[in-house]
């Protein structure tokens, strides 16, 4: 609702939808109008249904971006929710992965007999890999949540896009 309230491509819509509106009354009410040459001539009747018809088409596209908003909210905010998971799930991730290196190299210092030097090196090697690969889809989740985050407020108009400039207090 928001989203709808603040689009300024509906209050262009709308603009137009009263526009229309008034075209459709000056059309009717033009044979009053010294200076209009139609008078009540056969075309009055289709100019009144052409001006009509072009205020209903302009109503059906405003309903059409009404629609469009609201579908455009509901997946900007389930991909922006998804973001915000994906993050805590890559970070979880890189928790787990760099307290197994930690046990690792505690084992190693321990002298434990059941680590031989080639099992600690593949430990290493397969946890270095898991750790760059959490710290990658981290990045990558931080830039998800980045793009989303933009997408709301685009759709918002708030932050950069605030027609009124500088930060939306609603957040």
């Amino acid at each position: 609702d928001i989203a709808k309230s603040r689009s300024l491509e509906l209050k262009t819509l709308e603009k137009l939808i009263e526009a229309a509106r008034i075209a459709t009354k000056a059309v009717k009410w033009s044979f009053l109008d010294p200076s209009e040459s139609g008078g009540l001539g056969f075309s009055r009747p289709h100019e009144i249904s052409i001006s009509k018809s072009k205020q209903v088409e302009i109503e059906k596209k405003a309903e059409e971006m009404r629609s469009l908003i609201e579908q455009r909210s509901v997946e900007i905010a389930a991909e922006y929710n998804l973001s915000l998971q994906t993050s805590e799930m890559a970070r979880q991730g890189l928790d787990v992965a760099k307290k197994r290196l930690e046990w690792v190299f505690q084992r190693h210092q321990l002298g434990d007999a059941t680590l031989g030097d080639d099992e600690f090196v593949q430990e290493l090697t397969e946890l270095q890999e898991h750790i760059l690969l959490g710290r990658s889809q981290l990045l990558s989740s931080h830039f998800a949540y980045l793009v989303s985050k933009a997408k709301l407020e685009r759709i918002l108009l708030q932050g950069f896009y605030d027609p009124h400039g500088g930060e939306s207090q609603a957040r």
